[in-house]
């Protein structure tokens, strides 16, 4: 582990290791439990399959829900089983925790139909560019345009351009800032950002519901979730002992 850490391209290799294949791995472990003729076969890595979209509408209480494609608008009905995972703000979340029409990455595998209405697990922009140690420093606030010019880039590896990126963004953008909110005005260039997007389609893309800024802003994010996540399995108080 020490010789890893030491290496700037292997540890940059593992991280991108680690943020792609984990979706697919637990996918094809979860899978196994529904493997009628062979339970205890590991299915192919392909067995998965990743669909972006915006949560449309959940009953967390029967672990079901809805999305809808970025692709095509189509509306697609999903389970959980008790093998799924949720990622929001880079911490473990439930169905109840996440805002109806944030674009997510759905990883799904087959039912007994055939048809891809399991979901293995799901996670936010927010979470994707965390693991990966990614940020965007803001270059240039485009505000009567509606929009945010940044770089993205990871700071850990020395990785100062990744490329370009346009964000778009209202008026009921929420910025937040050290942990409270904020407006658009208040960003300035050099800036670190992560961002949340509202799933648009092909042709419209999505805009930004909120917008973190700085890496302070982005842990106590992920902290105050992942406190969400413990209280909300917390088990009610009863005058029983």
């Amino acid at each position: 582990m020490r010789r890893l850490t030491s290496n700037p391209m292997l540890v940059a290799r593992a991280r991108l290791a680690r943020c792609t294949v984990l979706f697919a791995v637990i996918a094809c472990g979860a899978a196994c439990l529904y493997a009628d003729d062979k339970p205890l076969a590991f299915p192919p890595l392909g067995s998965a399959h990743r669909i972006d979209g915006a949560l449309f509408g959940v009953d967390f209480v029967h672990r079901t829900g809805q999305f809808r494609t970025s692709d095509t608008g189509e509306l697609v009905d999903f389970t959980l089983p008790p093998y799924g995972a949720i990622r929001y703000l880079d911490a473990e979340a439930d169905l109840r925790d996440v805002p109806l029409g944030t674009r997510f990455r759905f990883l799904m595998i087959q039912d007994d139909d055939g048809r891809f209405t399991r979901l293995v697990a799901m996670q936010d922009d927010f979470s994707a560019d965390a693991a990966a140690a990614v940020t965007y420093r803001l270059d240039e606030a485009k505000l009567d345009a509606g929009t945010l010019i940044a770089t993205k880039h990871n700071v850990e590896q020395k990785q100062d351009d990744l490329g370009k990126i346009e964000l778009r963004v209202t008026p009921q953008t929420r910025v937040w800032k050290a942990e409270k909110p904020a407006e658009l005005k208040d960003l300035t260039p050099g800036d670190e950002l992560l961002y949340n997007v509202a799933a648009g389609t092909a042709e419209h893309p999505g805009v930004c519901t909120d917008i973190w800024v700085g890496v302070d802003t982005h842990k106590a994010a992920t902290e105050a979730q992942k406190k969400r996540f413990i209280d909300g399995r917390a088990k009610p108080k009863t005058d029983k002992p």
